[in-house]
């Protein structure tokens, strides 16, 4: 299995891409359960279509989970 590659971007920096260490997301059982329901719907559409591209997650808040297809990375 390939390591898995995050990236994201600053509140305060919208424009430039950051490659991330790791991420910590506050959510309730709910909001967990539904982000795992996601998760494996995008990966039975992956394996459905290798064009499949990607995906927004958006958990209620702000911000937006966005899995994409490794094969679609510039930054190899």
């Amino acid at each position: 299995m390939k390591k898995l590659k995050l990236y994201g971007y600053s509140s305060n920096d919208a424009e430039r891409l950051l490659k991330l260490r790791e991420v910590t997301l506050f959510a309730d059982s709910k909001q967990v359960r539904a982000l795992s329901t996601f998760l494996a719907q995008c990966a039975q559409e992956m394996e459905a279509n290798p064009e499949w591209e990607h995906q927004h997650f958006s958990g209620g808040g702000s911000a937006d989970i966005i899995v994409a297809n490794p094969k679609l990375e510039t930054d190899n």
